[in-house]
């Protein structure tokens, strides 16, 4: 009967079961309890096994989808329909997830080839279908004591689970995906039963399998409001701690997720660890310092500081060195510093770290620190003695006292670092080197300590040559530890020796074969230059090498290094090693090699004719790339007598000819550039001196031969005649309308210098009379006023007017020798401390001459630099630079605010920035703004102790203010404003008062200090800097240092140009002073004028008193 039944069941889930030779019974059911991570996967066998598994086929057939998908597949837009065996086998958009679990089940045939109803082989459907069978499970009925026991891989129940993490992979995204194209509500009884993922590692796979970034937002949304609707439902700390762990990914992959913020504090406050990990590194991952919410973790991590558990104790420490703010840091710094003192190293290690960040936020609190992180030098454990260096360094950098009791430890760091060489441990050996980490971090603070102190100096030149002679430099770790060293003895003043050897070892680095090691010795070599340049030359073959690297990094190190190394002893060959890489440099650096070659040809040229070629090529070979003031600069050396006679302008105006053929030549061939300085110069060299050339009076000189501009690069020089001037003239002004202007009044200078014939005069004529109707209206009434003037030649004005241009009056721009190493002005201070004259390194081979040294010392007695270098240390009195006298109302000006105390602050060295100094330069690109028309500045007649307000109001100017006059300023320097504009002002304090700080040479600086509402540490200065003279003003460059227990930032200023008649640029300041020491300001000011030119100068302001702090 059975076997009778069997046989007359017709049904298709029967006919099915029978195809793919599977019993009626499986172990799905079986699995699924075992299993539960891939439940969903095993419910959908269980589906397709009776039959109610919902295909995209099925899906179309019934209208729930587009009638379309009836023979295509909308995962993989085949036109195969989506059967049990397509979707299993075939479909190629679930291939990462068959790679993972079903592959090895699937023989290879089956992979590449696509078996339908249409396939006629009927052994190789029979096969397919028995091989999906087993996929399913078709012959898995097993007992669950068997399931237990067997861990074959070709089990048929293994088979099975790996069918059911295939169809739990692509559960959700397929659900997806026919969400998105379904024609109608999809039927209750087909809705997933939770469209949430269950785990993290679904919702990874699931992104994974996106193929468009809209696929992928589509999940991200989708299980984002999953998320925030079961956190609102549910108070499971289960349940949250995966939601966490979501969200973590969903925020790597860049979507926003401050919904979760608050989860991650009750996360934290659970008391499993589990929960705090995650909780913890949601807090450090979606929260910052600013936020108002990190107020109420202070709390749980108050408590997990005293857990007793190290693991909970280590993620507080983790948490408050990642972002704990001003307040958290003053609340729980007794904490850190009970933990410092812990006997448990992981424990130690962290507290230490913590302490750093406290003290950034707290600086108050390093007195409190210090003798705790002193302590932990002599640790065992590696990982603390990292973290102590860490903090003392830091200590250092924050308070300069601090630096000075500390380097009393630097023979106990000798110690340690001499014993860390010395050892062979395994457990901290890396390539054959001892730590290499602990010996950096050693190092690192000997420089701190060391910069600026010979004593300290003395003490490690012995372990610094040890190092730096046993090292192994073979592999990177030793090559590490040797750039530390490098550092150190650069950035302190050490032993000749041992600097010559640092520079040996760079060199030596420069022919390594690892691109970011020689990167690095060429940026050091070019700090080391100014003290060492004659042992830097040495690798200078191994430079020029460097300048045809295929690093680009090292391309523009290796150039900076030439230009720096450029002196009057090898001027020559390195300018024609620089002119042959300009031929075919990267553009990115033309214009700054453009710019300094004309600065190498007016500090270091041997002669004017040869400063005069260097220029020219310059131009010829990146004329675009040649800013405007240079080629002014070429013009202005032509036009002057002392620097290029008859001889000169002759010769060079045939070469610029020459030049000018074969530009025009490759213009033809589509390499045109409008901006070409080249073009303009030679153009405008044929007007002014081709009458040189062409007038027989004038006695020719002997130019025959060839102009070498590079090796492969040679003008040959001609004897060009009146009609090859016109010629070539004519020809550039029909090929490109950018030159016509210049090209009819170099014409019309050649016609008013009577050295052509009247045939060609009345060519010119002609040629000029064709631009009378120009679309430029410049170029129609140049030629207009040309025609006028050329036909009436002999009236005298005509020829004045046509005459030969007289030198240029304008100022002439001064180079610095600075300009083409800025890393030299670091290194100034540290010349003087190893006593060697400032400038004296500058320049190998050339010592300044005594107009140099007269010009940098033109008021302070010291170098600009060195000048700046030194801002905030004592200076002697016979080169104390002159303070501006502060005016004031109602107080006496005889008070010496000089006098006041100040402790000593010693400059740091090479590696601090600016030595050390909180320094910024405001002289930044930026556009030029027209002053506010209702501000208005105190003319230079009017006496300083009229604040600025009452001509802001329009107020008498000779000081009809009634408070003006009888206010009495609370601090000295201080200008009362009108009580009207600021009603502002405290008695009591200097805050809102107006400061003259600064009045020389028509320039007045006005400062306002102000308290910053949301930080009592920071002070908050406006700044005007006031023209009350009638020159104008152009690239005013402001700089200020401050103490370096005290923070500068300075915001761009509104422009760089100021126009006469009392124009004003205004720029903020802030400085955070959280010791509450008198601020006290360094400024250097420099600016172009139109008349005097440049100018720069150095003042001293400390007379905010100690009320402004």
């Amino acid at each position: 009967l059975q076997h009778r039944y069997t046989v007359n069941d017709k049904t298709k889930i029967s006919a099915w079961i029978k195809a793919h030779n599977m019993r009626n019974t499986g172990s799905w059911m079986d699995l699924q309890m075992r299993n539960p991570d891939i439940k969903l996967g095993l419910q959908d066998i269980g589906k397709i096994r009776m039959g109610c598994y919902w295909t995209a086929q099925r899906l179309a057939k019934a209208g729930l989808i587009p009638k379309m998908y009836i023979e295509r597949c909308p995962f993989c837009n085949k036109n195969t329909p989506e059967t049990i065996e397509h979707m299993l086998i075939e479909c190629f958009r679930w291939n990462s997830i068959r790679h993972e679990t079903t592959i090895f089940n699937i023989p290879r045939l089956y992979r590449t080839v696509t078996i339908d109803e249409s396939t006629n082989n009927q052994a190789l459907n029979q096969g397919r279908n028995i091989m999906v069978g087993k996929l399913l499970g078709g012959e898995s009925k097993e007992t669950r004591s068997l399931l237990a026991q067997s861990r074959d891989r070709y089990s048929p129940y293994m088979k099975e689970l790996e069918t059911g993490r295939f169809m739990n992979g692509i559960h959700v995204v397929r659900t997806l995906i026919i969400d998105r194209i379904k024609c109608s509500p999809t039927p209750l009884n087909q809705c997933p039963v939770d469209t949430m993922y269950l785990k993290l590692r679904d919702l990874i796979r699931a992104v994974r399998c996106c193929k468009t970034a809209a696929e992928e937002r589509a999940v991200v949304q989708k299980e984002s409001a999953g998320i925030r609707t079961s956190l609102k439902e549910t108070n499971s700390q289960d349940v949250r701690f995966n939601n966490i762990q979501k969200l973590l990914y969903i925020y790597i992959l860049g979507y926003p997720v401050k919904f979760g913020q608050l989860e991650c504090l009750k996360l934290v406050a659970s008391s499993k660890y589990s929960d705090k990990r995650v909780g913890y590194l949601g807090v450090m991952v979606l929260l910052d310092e600013k936020q108002e919410i990190l107020t109420l973790l202070t709390n749980s991590l108050k408590n997990d500081l005293q857990s007793p558990d190290d693991y909970i104790v280590g993620l507080a420490l983790c948490t408050l060195s990642s972002l704990a703010s001003d307040e958290v840091a003053r609340d729980l710094a007794d904490d850190v510093v009970k933990l410092i003192t812990s006997s448990r190293s992981f424990i130690k290690k962290k507290a230490v770290l913590a302490a750093l960040r406290v003290i950034q936020k707290v600086p108050e609190f390093i007195e409190y620190y210090s003798p705790r992180a002193r302590s932990l030098l002599g640790e065992k454990n590696h990982g603390v003695q990292i973290a102590a260096t860490a903090l003392l360094v830091e200590m250092c950098q924050l308070d300069f006292s601090a630096a000075e009791q500390l380097r009393k430890l630097v023979p106990i760091i000798v110690r340690q670092l001499r014993m860390l060489i010395s050892s062979a441990s395994s457990d901290h050996d890396v390539s054959g080197i001892s730590d290499p980490f602990l010996q950096v971090r050693f190092l690192r603070l000997l420089r701190v300590l060391g910069t600026g102190s010979t004593m300290v100096a003395d003490e490690i030149n012995d372990i610094l040559t040890q190092i730096m002679t046993q090292t192994d430099d073979s592999k990177n770790v030793g090559i590490s530890v040797l750039y530390e060293a490098i550092k150190v003895t650069l950035a302190i003043p050490s032993e000749k020796s041992l600097r010559v050897l640092a520079i040996n070892l760079l060199g030596k680095f420069l022919e390594h074969r690892e691109n970011n090691i020689r990167c690095v010795a060429l940026k050091m070599l070019l700090e080391a230059i100014v003290t060492e340049a004659s042992s830097v030359l040495r690798v200078e073959s191994t430079i020029v090498s460097c300048l045809r690297d295929a690093d680009i990094s090292i391309r523009r190190y290796a150039l900076d290094l030439l230009f720096a190394l450029i002196n009057s002893n090898n001027v020559q060959r390195l300018s024609n090693e620089l002119i042959e890489y300009l031929s075919n440099c990267d553009e990115e650096f033309k214009p700054g090699m453009t710019h300094k070659l004309f600065i190498v040809s007016e500090l270091f040229s041997p002669s004017n004719e040869w400063s005069t070629a260097l220029k020219l090529k310059t131009m010829y070979l990146a004329g675009e790339h040649v800013s405007s003031s240079d080629m002014f600069l070429f013009i202005n050396n032509m036009c002057q007598d002392s620097i290029s006679d008859i001889s000169v302008r002759q010769y060079y105006t045939s070469v610029a000819y020459s030049g000018l053929k074969k530009k025009i030549e490759l213009l033809k061939d589509g390499g045109f550039n409008k901006n070409d300085k080249f073009i303009i110069s030679s153009i405008w060299l044929i007007g002014e001196f081709g009458g040189l050339l062409l007038d027989p009076s004038v006695p020719s000189a002997s130019y025959d031969g060839d102009f070498k501009v590079t090796d492969s690069e040679v003008l040959t020089i001609e004897h060009p005649t009146p009609q090859d001037f016109v010629e070539t003239l004519s020809t550039l002004a029909s090929l490109y309308k950018e030159f016509s202007q210049i090209v009819i009044t170099s014409l019309a200078k050649l016609v008013s210098r009577k050295v052509i014939t009247d045939s060609l005069e009345t060519r010119v004529l002609s040629i000029i009379n064709e631009y009378k109707n120009d679309h430029d209206y410049e170029v129609q009434i140049r030629s207009v006023q040309f025609a006028k003037l050329l036909s009436e030649s002999s009236n005298t004005s005509t020829q004045s007017a046509l005459d030969t241009m007289p030198a240029p009056t304008f100022p002439i721009p001064s180079f610095s020798k600075d300009e083409l190493n800025p890393a030299s002005i670091k290194a100034k201070a540290l010349t003087n401390i190893i006593g060697n004259e400032i400038g004296s390194f500058d320049f190998p081979g050339k010592s300044p001459t005594e107009d140099e040294v007269a010009k940098e010392n033109k008021s302070t007695g010291a170098t600009i630099f060195s000048d700046l270098l030194g801002l905030m240390d004592d200076v002697s009195p016979t080169n104390k630079p002159q303070q501006p006298q502060s005016t004031y109302t109602g107080v006496s000006t005889k008070s010496d605010i000089s006098n006041q105390p100040f402790s000593p602050t010693p400059s740091l060295g090479v590696a601090q920035d600016l030595l050390g100094l909180s320094i910024y330069d405001s002289d930044q690109p930026k556009a030029n703004k027209e002053p506010s028309p209702n501000v208005s500045v105190l003319p230079s007649n009017v006496s300083s102790q009229k604040g600025l307000a009452s001509l802001i109001d329009n107020k008498d100017i000779n000081g009809s203010n009634e408070y003006t006059k009888n206010a009495t300023s609370p601090v000295p320097g201080a200008i009362v404003p009108d009580q009207e504009i600021n009603n502002k002002i405290e008695p009591d304090t200097g805050f809102n008062l107006e400061y003259q700080v600064y009045s020389k040479n028509n320039i007045k600086i006005v400062m306002v200090p102000t308290k910053s509402p949301t930080n009592a540490d920071v002070v908050d200065i406006s700044s005007r800097f006031i023209n009350l003279g009638t020159e104008k003003i152009s690239n005013f460059s402001f700089q200020v240092a401050v103490p370096k227990n005290q923070r500068l930032q300075m915001l761009p200023p509104s422009g760089s140009n100021m126009g006469s008649s009392l124009d004003v640029i205004t720029q903020s300041i802030r400085i955070s002073n959280p010791l509450k020491s008198p601020i006290r300001l360094r400024m250097r000011i420099s600016y172009t004028s139109d008349i005097s030119g440049n100018t720069t100068d150095i003042a001293e302001f400390n007379s905010f008193g100690s009320l402004v702090v």
